[in-house]
């Protein structure tokens, strides 16, 4: 699938594309809407600043400075800042709390160029035995786009076919 929804992205092809990371790698941010006392302990215990280091560390390691950037903030905040219909690949995995979640696929489900892709895990996710992310998956099946991959447990990769 990866090459597949690779071939069809311009940047791909010409060399011009940039993969944004963005998240901001905070306790806060994790813990928005969570409810779940197992939930909330994983996220609590988690090593956020860590995380980030070894992600900046890894990006010069292998050399891809000129086509990752990394902006640390929650993506609904910084959404403003990506034209419509400009993103070619979308990956879905920030906060899974339902509130969190719907807010970030509605800010940036109009950035997805039609035939782009948008990838979606932790579609089994719960709070208080109530799926969370399934919810924004939905609201996208019922907005034109198509699920083309589900081979991967927990995830989905959903084409957008139409604005």
């Amino acid at each position: 699938m990866a090459v597949y929804a690779a071939q069809r992205l311009d940047g791909y092809q010409t060399g011009r594309g940039v993969a944004y990371g963005i998240d901001p790698w905070t306790k806060q941010a994790a813990l928005e809407g969570m409810i779940d006392p197992e939930n909330i302990h994983f996220w609590d215990q988690c090593p956020y600043e860590i995380t980030y280091t070894d992600c900046v560390k890894a990006i010069k390691r292998l050399g891809l400075q000129g086509y990752c950037r990394l902006i640390r903030a929650q993506a609904h905040t910084v959404a403003n800042q990506f034209a419509e219909i400009s993103v070619g690949l979308l990956h879905l995995d920030g906060n899974h709390s339902a509130e969190p979640t719907i807010r970030e696929t509605r800010e940036w489900f109009p950035k997805v160029a039609v035939g782009g892709f948008i990838v979606v895990d932790d579609i089994a996710w719960k709070e208080a035995d109530v799926f969370t992310v399934r919810p924004a998956v939905e609201w996208m099946l019922e907005r034109g786009c198509a699920i083309v991959d589900q081979s991967v447990r927990n995830c989905l990769v959903l084409e957008k076919r139409c604005e």
